[in-house]
């Protein structure tokens, strides 16, 4: 192959990498060690082409942006999206094949003598080796005729390049409109739309494209519609493929049809990189992560049932909108990525997420193996991975485990995000990253790291200051500094904790961290009972599945002698969060209901647990004390005293009671018994 750059004549030939096989008309990567096949978009299968037509030499930047967009005016983030388009497809990880030269261009290595040009001949009336339309669901399956007609600056564009372009072999010549033209019947309207507008593209064709089963002629009439370079299709083609992330329509209106008697609604094809997609506006103070949900499929891409993974995404979807620290995209938004295999970069260019849980599923008897992935657009990584077993009658039952993977998900984000803010220059975090990092260190039991989250929050507060987030974690972490027994001046920190709770309702009446703060300062430090369960209940009456307010409204219910409700509330809470990082919390509060409840029993098992998570927790060992002295455990009773007061030598009865919110009642008074009986100073 020479050095200088082809022309658009080039086009027709394939190109061999090591097992890989490129055909630059459809934009499609073959796979033969595998048996794979991969499509690029338009832009980046251009590129490959120059790029392959001058293999070991060096193609320059402005090179292949002014072949590639001859008339566009782009920056070079189009031309690098192309590039790492190009090398994802290729497996070239180590950018061995594909090398960015500095301040020159790319050159695409010759590698001992796998590389070559070929034209593959198919034997008499046999089809070309094609792999089907991935994943065919619904309408996207459905055949289509296809009608080009090339025009005089498309050159010698012959029939077989539309058959190879398309990858089928049922082909009829037909004269149209006194041009000569070709029609093609192909199954798959995405593939066809994709292929046939990347085709006009590049030879300056015009094309008409309708479901096959309104036949030919519409086709023939559309294509005589189109201007050369152009596609037009009915409004039933574009149905068919609307929600594909990579093509765009415009409306034409209802126009008369060559031949037909009445008129259609016609829409001129697009891939959608042509427009600027018009977005809500980002504001610099936004600090919530964008997390997509992308359709799941089954494993086996001959089963055209999605109905189980539907019901999986769906439930997923749902369990993360009621979640406050995050920005679900909607499902029918992802629903765009059913076919095929979603690429990364187009999830964030398209969705603007953040965060992508993707996954299949593989049928089992009476139920489904799912497995599941979630990767962070911005750096590719895989944060997470894990394979559930579900039964059907679960699965169309409430699907409870989706809760059960939330949590996973949600812990995989702020371990990734703390990773970051430890690392990283505080300038250069984004805000999600501040917000994410500041709530896992806030969750460990090093005050250092304790410490370290306030100034996130601190900092995060005065680049969003009229977000409600970090005023609402703020209000936490003073609540948390006063649970953990860290409090110099505990009703200072409430003032506080209330000051930053009530200016996140300021700005959102609604949310829940901040209502839930509010009753956790009403409760245990001024004592307002009935306005701090009105704080809980509208917490959860907006989520109920924000396990810290139903665990803190549970322990509310024991304090006042209110036992079953306090069990219902914090037991619901243990299975809410299996996986907190701040679960011995959970069990500490549930073990206080139980004992509230008599369940003594259950309690200690409880309390145990929460100690072996926590096991200087001061508020755990006094109910440790107590139960086992309520239980006749006198031995083991005294041995926890002993190391209760060697944590919190100032400990008294009587201090105690002044500050707890259950003094005036009578699991207060039966706690403070045990506590004294089992030597505890008065």
């Amino acid at each position: 192959m020479g050095s200088r750059m082809t022309t658009v004549e080039g086009l027709d030939c394939h190109f061999r990498i090591n097992s890989l096989e490129f055909d630059p008309v459809a934009g499609r990567l073959f796979d033969r060690a595998v048996g794979q096949e991969s499509f690029l978009r338009p832009q980046s299968a251009h590129v490959l082409q120059i790029l392959c037509e001058n293999h070991g030499q060096i193609v320059t930047r402005d090179a292949l942006i002014e072949s590639v967009w001859p008339e566009l005016n782009v920056t070079d983030d189009s031309l690098t999206q192309c590039i790492s388009d190009i090398r994802r497809a290729l497996g070239d990880r180590n950018r061995s094949l594909l090398k960015t030269v500095p301040k020159r261009g790319f050159v695409l290595r010759e590698r001992d003598d796998s590389y070559q040009d070929i034209r593959p001949e198919p034997p008499p009336d046999t089809a070309p080796s094609s792999v089907a339309d991935p994943a065919p669901v619904g309408s996207l399956s459905e055949n289509v005729v296809v009608c080009a007609i090339p025009t005089p600056a498309s050159g010698s564009f012959t029939r077989d390049k539309l058959l190879r372009a398309l990858g089928k072999r049922q082909a009829a010549d037909a004269k149209m409109a006194g041009s000569q033209g070709y029609t093609v019947t192909v199954s798959g309207v995405r593939q066809a739309l994709r292929s046939v507008l990347h085709l006009c593209r590049v030879h300056s064709l015009q094309a008409g494209i309708d479901l096959a089963r309104f036949g030919t002629p519409v086709a023939a009439g559309l294509a005589c519609m189109a201007a050369p370079g152009q596609v037009i299709v009915p409004v039933e083609v574009r149905d068919a493929a609307l929600l594909d992330p990579e093509l765009d329509f415009e409306d034409l209106g209802d126009l008369a049809i060559t031949g037909q008697s009445q008129a259609r609604r016609v829409f001129r094809l697009h891939h959608r990189d042509s427009f600027s997609l018009i977005r809500g506006l980002v504001h610099d103070d936004d600090v919530l992560p964008a997390l997509a949900v992308l359709p799941i499929g089954p494993l086996d891409r001959k089963d055209k049932d999605d109905v189980l993974g539907d019901v999986v995404a769906a439930e997923l979807t749902s369990a993360f909108a009621r979640a406050a620290d995050v920005t679900v995209i909607s499902r029918l938004s992802c629903a765009a990525f059913r076919v095929g295999k979603a690429q990364i970069d187009d999830v964030a260019r398209l969705l603007h997420a953040d965060f992508v849980v993707s996954g299949v599923y593989l049928p089992s008897e009476g139920g489904m193996d799912l497995m599941l992935e979630l990767a962070d657009t911005h750096s590719h990584r895989i944060l997470w991975t894990e394979r559930f077993n579900i039964r059907q009658p679960d699965l169309f039952n409430g699907f409870d485990l989706a809760a059960e993977i939330v949590g996973q998900i949600r812990k995989a984000i702020t371990l990734s995000q703390i990773k970051c803010v430890q690392t990283r220059p505080l300038e250069t975090l984004r805000n999600f990253t501040m917000l994410y990092g500041a709530v896992g260190l806030m969750h460990r039991l090093s005050p250092s790291d304790f410490t370290r989250a306030k100034a996130l929050l601190e900092d995060l507060a005065q680049r969003a200051p009229v977000h409600p987030a970090p005023r609402a974690w703020l209000a936490r972490w003073y609540v948390m500094r006063v649970m953990q027994g860290w409090s110099e001046d505990a009703m200072a920190d409430a003032s506080t904790a209330l000051e930053h709770a009530s200016q996140a309702l300021d700005f959102d009446p609604e949310n829940t961290h901040a209502l839930t703060a509010t009753g956790f300062v009403l409760t245990n430090l001024l004592r307002r009972f009935d306005q701090a369960e009105d704080s809980y209940d509208a917490a959860l009456e907006i989520d109920p599945n924000d396990a810290t307010g139903r665990a803190l409204r549970g322990m509310l219910f024991a304090f006042q002698d209110r036992g079953e409700e306090g069990v219902r509330d914090t037991e619901r809470a243990l299975n809410i969060a299996p996986l907190d990082p701040h679960r011995f919390f959970y069990l500490a509060l549930s073990a206080g209901a139980n004992l509230t409840a008599g369940n003594y029993d259950r309690a200690l098992d409880l309390t145990r647990a929460s100690l072996r998570q926590n096991r200087t927790h001061t508020s755990t060992l006094r109910m440790l004390v107590a139960l086992n002295k309520l239980t006749g455990k006198d031995a083991d009773a005294h041995a926890a005293v002993t190391e209760l007061m060697r944590l919190q030598p100032d400990l008294r009865v009587s201090q105690w009671l002044a500050s707890s919110p259950s003094a005036e009642f009578s699991v207060g008074r039966r706690v403070a018994d045990a506590l004294r009986d089992a030597g505890v100073p008065e």
